[in-house]
């Protein structure tokens, strides 16, 4: 896809063309994990826009909210599901390039059990495709403003992007927390950990452990680890959008 990435990023650069300054996260964040969303999932152009509100309400499931915005986010999730159903259903008799086909196809191979299995990891990939990424975004290019010799580094030497994104990835990454529930007893920094605890995992303390990362607060493109980034969790719940956040930010 990253052909295809790279001409949506060009447009969007193309509408800035004469302006003094912009706002990065309305004009170019927010719009392309949006639009690459958008199409992967067979959603029609003028239909985005209410897909992308929808997938903010469902921001209220990762906050410390209350119960009529959770009930806002119910409603928006339900709107993403039936919005999705045609789409879905039309695909099975006209498959065409986009999630939807492949997931119907695997539907009828007997991989996916149910229509609402489909319609549960359309609300999951357009809602994880989006956010995160524009957060990703936001924050690498903060990071840089705020680190102008690792700017004008990259300027210099744009190979360099890759590194800058995974640095990014670790100082300053999308994702605060991840949870994860203990299947059996562990021991644990020298605790015993009961087994069904619920474990409250900070990536960002993770992710600056001077054990493992030499001057962990600083901001270095060049900095050469072999610790695999924690950004985007580990296992079995590793996130299925790796790759394309990566491919996002980069470009």
């Amino acid at each position: 896809m990253r052909p295809r990435v790279e001409q949506i990023v060009t447009s969007l650069l193309d509408q800035l063309e004469g302006e003094r300054e912009c706002d990065i996260i309305a004009s170019i964040a927010n719009p392309l994990p949006g639009t690459v969303s958008g199409e992967l999932l067979g959603v029609p152009m003028e239909d985005r826009p209410q897909l992308q509100r929808w997938t903010q309400k469902v921001n209220n499931l990762f906050r410390i909210t209350d119960l009529p915005s959770l009930l806002e986010t119910q409603e928006a999730v339900l709107s993403i599901q039936e919005y999705m159903r045609p789409i879905v259903e039309s695909r099975r008799h006209a498959p065409q390039e986009d999630l939807p086909s492949v997931m119907a196809a695997a539907q009828g191979e007997g991989q996916m059990k149910s229509d609402m299995e489909i319609l549960a990891n359309c609300v999951a990939l357009m809602f994880g495709g989006h956010e995160t990424t524009v957060s990703l975004i936001g924050n690498t290019l903060l990071a840089l403003f705020q680190h102008p010799e690792q700017l004008e580094l990259l300027k210099r030497q744009p190979e360099l992007v890759p590194a800058a994104v995974e640095e990014s990835l670790r100082y300053d990454g999308p994702v605060d927390l991840i949870t994860r529930v203990t299947p059996k007893p562990l021991s644990l920094l020298g605790g015993e950990v009961p087994a069904n605890s619920l474990l409250i995992l900070m990536l960002r303390a993770g992710s600056r452990d001077p054990a493992l990362y030499a001057n962990p607060d600083a901001f270095d493109i060049t900095r050469a680890t072999a610790v695999r980034s924690l950004a985007f969790g580990l296992g079995s719940f590793y996130c299925l959008g790796t790759a394309l956040a990566r491919m996002e930010t980069q470009i």
